[in-house]
């Protein structure tokens, strides 16, 4: 199943307006939906009115950061599934780890190479799209299966009393 661009919104958490400029512009210009916020606390808010398709999270922003904020987003059923991808100048390997200990997803250190970010975006939403696939196939799978088992305990019981029927 492919998706195209403009079918999947992005979530853009940063509080530096450069950065924010300069993802809105590559990915408006790749088609995507965008929603901004400028803060943990108002993507906090954000998804409460609409759910992105993926998360772009900046680490470093005053009052909650990014670890934090993914931490309150992967508790709140109705997100917990989107992917978080960390944008940071924050390189250092415990830093990378407590980005995915938080919930993230991946982590691309800043500055960022839209090329790079871009790739992994994709990538991102097209594992979250056979995620949800999956997830699906397998409800379907458990119907059918639960529907087949019922007609068989059906047949089970008619023939247990057909049978018992001819012994008497």
């Amino acid at each position: 199943m492919v998706m195209h661009n403009a079918e999947s919104t992005v979530l853009i958490v940063d509080d530096n307006k450069a950065n924010l400029s300069l993802l809105i512009d590559q990915l408006l210009a790749q088609g995507f939906q965008l929603m901004v916020a400028e803060s943990g606390g108002s993507a906090l808010e954000r998804v409460h009115f609409r759910i992105p398709d993926i998360i772009l999270l900046d680490v470093r922003m005053p009052g909650i950061d990014g670890f934090e904020t993914c931490r309150r987003l992967k508790t709140d059923p109705a997100v917990a599934d989107v992917p978080v991808i960390f944008l940071s100048s924050l390189t250092d390997a415990d830093d990378k780890i407590q980005g995915f200990q938080a919930g993230g997803v991946d982590y691309i250190a800043k500055p960022l190479d839209f090329a790079e970010v871009l790739l992994r975006v994709r990538t991102h939403l097209s594992l979250r799209r056979l995620q949800r696939s999956l997830t699906q196939s397998n409800a379907e799978l458990e119907q059918r299966v639960a529907a087949r088992t019922i007609e068989l305990q059906a047949e089970i019981a008619r023939r247990t009393q057909s049978e018992a029927e001819k012994s008497l």
